[in-house]
Order: structure tokens, then C-alpha cells, then sequence
């Protein structure tokens, strides 16, 4: 009887060394899980999580199966490239605030829409640099969150706000904001996440078994959450999911906006208006303008009518323009795939030159443009409409390289955080 401490101390330490081994063999196999594991929990947790800074993953494809890295810069976003802190002088900076759609985790980082549109305004003269804040899972309040406390959000001259309908419902399951009896915004803290939260949190081996559960369950979701909700709304989380999955979740929102029933969604426009007031007003106070970047819905739901009063740009009608139905999106998911974010990009600087008073460029000197740009990186998706065949110019190709997908060069990917590796979803 006496021997029991000693033969649980030995079992302990074979199930931890069984663990270990697993989680080792998992970072080799698995690096997708990699994006979640190497977030950040804020100890204030204003936002529940954000991105480290310089570290490469790799991410497959959801419809091609190949890998493609997935860097996040100097400054925590998802861009291939460095980005300064601080602004030059005649330089203009613009803010796109999102979530998953703006991260793009499921393209190579040159596909992005705010590279393209990065790429569309340097066209013009004069130096323009777009920064991509977008954080897979984030809703409105953590996107204005970020846009408060970011220093890299202190000089923008134009700040947009890219919303999706779950965005109404990330606000519910959030919970960070609630209006007070006057109205007024007012903020809730985070729960802090307990020590041995934060520290699973850095395993590959919780996301494997969230990913198993999601999957067994039915109700995978999008992106694994680093930082699981505190378990006081728990139960209003799977009631929310349940709801998503009775039918198409935007005509249901603009249902339940339009009867007054579901009272927790009308809560949620009552706050997106809120916040939205609140950004806007405090982008203007540094000198910034506040734009709505609308995405359009398979189901073509109008979302202009919850954003009377802000300057929007509903990108769907690209999608129209160009006649492609559906194929904007990914046939297996549910986001905006490479020619989504390409017409999305074509739509918000439409809309910008006109914004930044700028002399409108023809069609064809940009399908002309977009096609060397796209023809410069090595991968195997190429545009088929809204491009021009063009004389490529071997230096200028290097340059777009260089300043979009620089950190994927073998140099640069081998003295970051971690070496990229071929990987399956």
C-alpha cells in the first residue's frame, strides 16, 4: 500500500511524456493550428486575443490543398511585408478593421484585399500604405478596440470598417459592451482567463481536441478561439450557434431586425450603431475619416440600411458588375476566396479615388496593372476577369515581390519565429 505515491508519480509522468510526445509529433503534422496557438492574450483582455508579432505558419488552401505561409509582421499584422510604426512625412495611411475576411488566414498573403488595394493606390502618385487589422473572429467591438489601443492606428487618415452579418452576432457572444440607461456606450471588462487557461492555450493538442469536438458536434467553427469564452456565457454561445444553423444567418438577422424579435440581435444593432457612432466620432477627432466597407451576402440581404449617415461602400456591386454569381466565395467555405478579394479590391479603390480626390484611372491601365501584379508571384491561382494581358517588366516584378511578399523569402522565413512546414486541414 505503501507504494501508491510512487506508482502515481509514475503514471503522472508517463501520461505527461505520452502528452509531450503527442504535441511534438502534432507542431510537425498540424502546423495549422499554429495561428491560434501563437496568439496573444492581452492582460487586460480589452479584445480576448491578438496576433504575435513576427511569426510564420503555414495554412492549406481550402479548395487547392496547398500550403501557403501565413506571416504576421512587425507590427502583428497579417501582411508579408514590414511595415514602419511610425508614418513618413506626405505619406497616407489607411486602417481596414475586420475579421476572418480581412485576415484572409486561407489565401497567400499577396491575394489579400488590402494588399491588392495597397498595390491599386501606389498607382497613383504619391505614397499610400493600407494596413490590415483584421483578426479571424473578431466583431465590431474588438475591431474599434483595436483601432483605440493599437499604436499603429494612432496616424490614420482613413480608417474602414469591413462588416459581415456575423459581426451582429459576435457582438452578442463578445459581451465586452452594453448601453447604459441613457444609451450611452458603455465597456465591460473581459474575464480574465485563468493561468492554466492561458497556458493550454499555447498547446496544439487544445486545438486538436476542440477541432475533434466541433467536428463531432456538427458545429465546427470558422477559426479556433486561442481564449475560450468564460463559461458564464457559455450557454449563450451554443444557444446562438443553434440559431445560426436553423437557416441562412443574414436573411434570418435582417428578420429579426425588422419584427423586433430576437431580442439579444436587436441588442447587438442597438450596439453595433453605438460603437460605430463612438468610432467615428473619435477617428475624426485625429484628423481621420470613417468609412463602412459592406460585404455582400449569398443571399444579397441590404445591409445600406443599418449604416444611413456613414460613408459606405457596398463592394457587391463588383460582384455584379462582373456577373459572377456566387463564385466570389469559396465553394467549401464560406469566405470571400482570390477573385473576391480581388473585385472587393477594385470596388474600395474606386470608391477611395474618388474619397482621396484622385484622378480616376481607366479600366484598362488597371486590368493592365493587376495582371503583372499577380503574374509576379509564384502561385498557382491567376485572375480570368478584370485583367489584361500586359508585357511583364522582370525588375518591376521583383519590386512587387519585394514589397508584398518579402517575408516569404527563405532568408527571412528562417530567422523568424518559426520555419514554415507543409500542412493539411
Amino acid at each position: 500500500m505503501k507504494r501508491w505515491p510512487g506508482n502515481l508519480a509514475l503514471a503522472l509522468a508517463s501520461i505527461l511524456l505520452t502528452l509531450g510526445a503527442f504535441e511534438f509529433v502534432l507542431r510537425l503534422v498540424a502546423p495549422r493550428y499554429g495561428y491560434a496557438a501563437d496568439t496573444e492574450i492581452r492582460p487586460d483582455s480589452f479584445r480576448i486575443w491578438t496576433r504575435k508579432r513576427d511569426t510564420v505558419s503555414t495554412r492549406v488552401h481550402p479548395e487547392t490543398g496547398e500550403s501557403h505561409l501565413v506571416v504576421h509582421n512587425n507590427l502583428g499584422l497579417r501582411q508579408h511585408r514590414d511595415i514602419s510604426p511610425d508614418k513618413a512625412a506626405g505619406e497616407i495611411r489607411i486602417g481596414f478593421f475586420g475579421d476572418s475576411f480581412l485576415e484572409n488566414l486561407r489565401v497567400p498573403g499577396p491575394f489579400q484585399v488590402s494588399e491588392v488595394l495597397d498595390f491599386l493606390l501606389n498607382l497613383h502618385p504619391g505614397e499610400f500604405t493600407v494596413l490590415n487589422f483584421g483578426v479571424s473572429g473578431y466583431g465590431t467591438d474588438q475591431s474599434y478596440l483595436t483601432f483605440r489601443d493599437a499604436e499603429s492606428a494612432r496616424a490614420l487618415d482613413d480608417v474602414l470598417y469591413l462588416f459581415c452579418a456575423n459581426d451582429l452576432v459576435n457582438l452578442y457572444q463578445n459581451d465586452l459592451f452594453r448601453l447604459d440607461a441613457r444609451g450611452h456606450l458603455e465597456q465591460k471588462l473581459a474575464r480574465q482567463s485563468p493561468r492554466w487557461m492561458q497556458a493550454l492555450s499555447r498547446l496544439y493538442l487544445t486545438y486538436l481536441a476542440i477541432d475533434v469536438k466541433q467536428r463531432w458536434t456538427g458545429a465546427a467553427l470558422d477559426t479556433p478561439r486561442p481564449d475560450p469564452a468564460p463559461r458564464s456565457f457559455q450557454k449563450r454561445l451554443r444557444a446562438a450557434r443553434l440559431e445560426r444553423v436553423k437557416g441562412d444567418v443574414t436573411s434570418r438577422l435582417t428578420h429579426a431586425a425588422l419584427t423586433g424579435r430576437w431580442s439579444q440581435l436587436t441588442e447587438s444593432i442597438a450596439l453595433l450603431r453605438a460603437i460605430l457612432e463612438t468610432w467615428r466620432r473619435e477617428v475624426e477627432e485625429r484628423g481621420g475619416r470613417f468609412h463602412v466597407v459592406i460585404l455582400p451576402t449569398p443571399r444579397k440581404v441590404d445591409y445600406r440600411w443599418l449604416f444611413q449617415g456613414y460613408d459606405a461602400v457596398d463592394i457587391g456591386r463588383e460582384f455584379e458588375r462582373a456577373g459572377i454569381g456566387r463564385a466570389w466565395r469559396f465553394t467549401n467555405d464560406g469566405h470571400w476566396n482570390e477573385l473576391g478579394n480581388q473585385l472587393g479590391a477594385i470596388r474600395v479603390f474606386r470608391y477611395l479615388e474618388g474619397v482621396l480626390g484622385l484622378a480616376a484611372l481607366d479600366d484598362e491601365s488597371i486590368e493592365e496593372q493587376l495582371f503583372a501584379y499577380y503574374a509576379s508571384f509564384p502561385y498557382s491561382w491567376k485572375p480570368t476577369i478584370r485583367v489584361s494581358p500586359a508585357k511583364l517588366d522582370a525588375e518591376r516584378s521583383l519590386r512587387i515581390r519585394e514589397r508584398y511578399a518579402g517575408l516569404e523569402s527563405p532568408e527571412r522565413v528562417g530567422g523568424r519565429a518559426r520555419a514554415p512546414r507543409a500542412g493539411r486541414q
